[in-house]
Order: structure tokens, then sequence, then C-alpha cells
């Protein structure tokens, strides 16, 4: 397998990211999803961001998960979470690809990107 590269938080250029809250995408953690760099010695993998801890917004604390089939982990989540990110990817590969490779901006994803229904939104307990 391939090993993904993925850029440090110290290194990740925030006018490539936007935020996705819990309450927009259904998932427990805020999430960032990523544009493919231009620049040529950037040869990162496609990945989206996800906060480690529900409750905090702080790109330092997330982990990072690949747009591959199947998604692969690289760090630290929870595996209840990591599940749900899962899910999340498997239902927005499409619009995620696509804001990947600039094909469209972040207004369009907004439109195109479907809620997960969240386990903790159906009243199951943690």
């Amino acid at each position: 397998m391939k090993k993904a590269k993925v850029d440090k938080p110290q290194e990740i250029d925030m006018f490539l990211l936007a935020s996705l809250w819990p309450k927009e995408t259904g998932l427990p953690t805020t999430i960032w999803i990523e544009e493919r760099s231009d620049t040529p010695k950037d040869k990162q993998s496609p990945v989206i961001r996800v906060m480690t801890h529900p409750g905090k917004k702080d790109i330092r604390e997330t982990t990072v998960v690949t747009l591959e089939k199947p998604p692969r982990l690289i760090g630290r989540l929870d595996p209840k979470y990591f599940a749900e990110v899962k899910e999340f990817i498997e239902l927005n590969r499409k619009p995620l690809m696509d804001y990947w490779n600039h094909k469209i901006d972040t207004t369009e994803f907004a439109r195109r990107f479907k809620e997960i229904k969240s386990k903790e939104k159906k009243g199951v307990s943690k």
C-alpha cells in the first residue's frame, strides 16, 4: 500500500481548508475539508482533518483520514468517531474529491454534501 503524504499541522495552508461543524455533518466532531495545493513540490494525498475531541476547533488537535477506498486513519481517533467519519466519506466521496481537485468551490460543496445520521442524534447512547 502506498504511504499517504500528509502535511503536519504547522505546514497546513489554512486558505485551502473549510471547516464543517457537527450540526452540519452529523459527525460528533468538527472536520476540515481540504483543497489540493497547486505547489509543484506538494504531492499530498486527498484527506480530511478530524478533531480528536468533540467541542474543540483547534487544527493542531486533528488527526487525518484519507479519502482512499477504504478510508484510512493516520493518527489516533476514537473507533466510534472513525466509523462515522468513514460513513461521511463514503456518502460524500464525489463532492470531497471534486473539492480536493478544484472542480467545485466551498459554496458548491456545501450544497452537495450530505449529513450522516449520527447514532448520537438518533438517541443511541455513547
